[in-house]
């Protein structure tokens, strides 16, 4: 009989730095943890689709642990802590008019055409900003 324990993949990811914080996260929690193919995709990129990612290997026996430690390590809220709201948050003028929500999301829109645009004509295109409530969706300037 033999004490080697074979290791499984819990997770693949695109970018070893993904790999390297679910990693910590098993650590964290006390299971031994390693990153595998992290060479080669860093090596390489685009080999990441074709090796399979970027894959974080346990043993066997922590398999269900590490799934169900990963599948709630990740879970972040989407409402804002009201405490953590700066004075410059604070004002009236930040108040989504629509839900009366304070968290705000940035939004880009011309940047598709100031891309297509850019092939063409040598010229800067601007490009508008705004935000977007992240609540009910309104967006403001």
């Amino acid at each position: 009989m033999s004490d080697i324990t074979e290791l499984v993949v819990v997770r693949s990811f695109s970018t070893p730095h993904e790999a390297h914080l679910a990693c910590s996260v098993l650590h964290g929690a006390g299971l031994e943890a390693n990153v595998a193919d992290e060479h080669i995709v860093t090596a390489d990129w685009f080999l990441s689709n074709a090796v399979g990612g970027v894959k974080v290997m346990v043993r066997e026996d922590d398999l269900e642990t590490a799934r169900e430690l990963l599948d709630n390590a990740a879970v972040v809220s989407d409402d804002a802590d009201p405490s953590q709201i700066s004075d410059t948050e604070n004002r009236d003028e930040d108040e989504c008019p629509r839900c009366g929500g304070r968290t705000w999301v940035p939004v880009t829109h011309g940047k598709q055409l100031a891309v297509a645009v850019m092939y063409f004509l040598p010229l800067i295109l601007p490009v508008w900003r705004r935000r977007q409530c992240r609540h009910c969706g309104y967006e403001a300037r």
